[in-house]
């Protein structure tokens, strides 16, 4: 894999204080007169969903706790981890190559029990000629996504699940475990992480308004195509004075960090064509039934 496909950046360090900036000057120049616009949001409601924290009852995002194990335990990032975190334990440890990644023999064992392919592709992805960790790309965040929600460690040489990791592995925990990874992964980890375009932090910054603009969909409704579905998710303010080939690049960026993952949680249904290595060519998407009975809302 060439260098400069991807950009391994730091795994998190999202900046609080330039997000706020930008949400104090969204809700204070663009949303009065505009609330339409922003889905019906209050300058209020606006700062509140995306700058409270997701934790404690006053949090504006609520998880729903009671889905079936059955039905979590299916959902492709929650089946790959407990893959990953299962192997890690049953092994005595994932083996560590000498630059710091799991060993090749390794990941291809993990590749053939993992899931990285999508159930509505019309071609499904295939995986060949992985060189390291670091190739088979999904595979590599996955693990980074489990260190950095503290359910993986090195320990003494190899990757080893951790005693929180070893917890939420346990009969009963898989809507504990999904809550975790999600929020880990688009509020703590760094979602520019090892990929293309500039770091764009307000992508990650402005994940809540983008959420709540998804729970504005119906279930299972129409397909949008990736294009529209981004218009609908990012606030008009960064859409504002882009040309095409702007509002291209946003799709682009936006697709690979916010929809796709999405769809990993099976919060999206996505349709498209696979090719060679794990890359997904998703052209469309939509709300699946999964997500309103795991995310909830309360700006009241």
């Amino acid at each position: 894999m060439e260098e400069d496909v991807f950009d391994k950046r730091e795994y998190t360090g999202l900046s609080s204080g330039s997000i706020t900036k930008l949400v104090e000057n969204m809700a204070n120049n663009y949303v009065p007169g505009k609330e339409d616009e922003f889905g019906g949001l209050s300058s209020d409601q606006f700062k509140r969903l995306i700058l409270n924290d997701w934790s404690g009852p006053g949090s504006p995002v609520l998880f729903e706790g009671d889905i079936p194990e059955s039905r979590i335990n299916e959902v492709r990032f929650v089946k790959n981890a407990k893959t990953m975190l299962t192997t890690a334990r049953e092994e005595g440890g994932l083996r560590v190559s000498e630059d710091g990644n799991i060993e090749l023999d390794t990941v291809y064992s993990l590749i053939n029990e993992m899931d990285f392919s999508s159930a509505n592709l019309e071609t499904p992805c295939e995986v060949k000629d992985v060189q390291d960790e670091t190739e088979a790309r999904p595979l590599h965040i996955l693990r980074v996504v489990l260190e950095v929600a503290e359910l993986l460690e090195r320990k003494n040489g190899p990757f080893c699940p951790t005693a929180r990791g070893e917890e939420l592995l346990q009969s009963g925990k898989a809507g504990e475990l999904m809550e975790h990874l999600f929020v880990t992964y688009f509020r703590v980890f760094n979602i520019a992480y090892y990929t293309r375009g500039g770091e764009l932090a307000e992508i990650q910054g402005l994940f809540p308004y983008s959420l709540y603009r998804l729970s504005q969909l119906e279930p299972e409704g129409e397909w949008v195509n990736r294009k529209e579905m981004v218009g609908r998710l990012i606030p008009p303010p960064l859409k504002k004075g882009s040309d095409e080939k702007r509002l291209e690049f946003l799709t682009a960026i936006f697709t690979g960090r916010i929809l796709d993952p999405l769809a990993k949680f099976d919060l999206l249904e996505a349709r498209g064509f696979g090719v060679e290595g794990f890359f997904e060519m998703n052209s469309d998407y939509r709300k699946s039934n999964l997500f309103d009975e795991f995310i909830q809302f309360n700006l009241d």
